[in-house]
């Protein structure tokens, strides 16, 4: 029985980048031992296509941690203006 609440262990993080100039991008991730789900969501088009053009790039690099990426979805989306604390840690981060 230990096993199986080992296996469904997970970590769950949301972050809100800013992108440059350009806009936001919010991400959410969940990350087991070995596997990582990705949902981004970008202000806007041109945040979107420097994702998409970095995108390959990030997968290529999990992979060779040995994390495989088992879903990456990118959309438009509206990035709050804060988070709800109780549901997520807000890390700030400059690129």
């Amino acid at each position: 029985a230990d096993q199986h609440a080992d296996k469904s262990q997970n970590w769950q993080l949301t972050m809100k980048l800013g992108v440059g100039d350009i806009g936001e991008l919010l991400t959410k991730a969940k990350l087991q031992p070995d596997q990582l789900a990705l949902d981004f969501y970008a202000s806007n088009d041109a945040v979107l296509k420097q994702l998409m053009n970095f995108l390959p790039l990030l997968k290529r690099r999990l992979v060779s941690l040995g994390i495989e990426v088992t879903k990456s979805q990118c959309q438009l989306g509206k990035i709050p203006e804060t988070l709800d604390q109780r549901s997520y840690h807000i890390f700030k981060a400059k690129a």
